[in-house]
């Protein structure tokens, strides 16, 4: 039961953070723009690539940008993780200390992404359906442990 609840817990604040990542990114395709810098663009975690183990399977991003004469700085590439191609994809178009231009949250602009709103071809209801089911396996594991199935 413990486990049961432990588990709920989790998932009802993965459920939370869903929905607000979802309502996040859904606004910043109306945030402003600015001008920005890469700082940091590196890829890391192997995988195999045409039969070549590379470097490709995540991105680590920072970039600076100015927002009325106070600098800001950012790591978040998108409000979705970027998997492999399309890792590869951005890092291939990018350099190192290249101009980028940032989405910035105007009431906080530490809330800042290179890429806008949800992820091409979802609807960005996956990580809200994964959420669910979490909190749907938890309730049924606290109920079996409440019944004595389990425990």
């Amino acid at each position: 039961m413990v486990a049961g609840i432990i588990f709920a817990i989790l998932s009802f604040w993965m459920l939370r953070h869903a929905i607000v990542n979802l309502r996040q990114a859904r606004k910043s395709e109306y945030w402003p723009t600015t001008e920005g810098k890469l700082i940091d663009l590196v890829l890391w975690g192997k995988r195999n690539v045409g039969g070549e183990m590379r470097e490709v399977e995540k991105l680590r991003v920072s970039f600076e940008f100015v927002v009325n004469g106070k600098v800001h700085s950012g790591s978040d590439v998108a409000f979705y993780s970027l998997v492999y191609p399309e890792t590869l994809i951005f890092y291939e178009k990018h350099v190192h200390n290249q101009q980028v231009s940032v989405y910035y949250n105007p009431v906080n602009p530490m809330e800042s992404v290179l890429i806008p709103g949800i992820k091409p071809g979802n609807e960005g209801y996956s990580e809200i359906t994964l959420a669910v089911i979490g909190v749907v396996v938890s309730i049924g594991i606290i109920v079996a442990a409440l019944i004595g199935l389990i425990g």
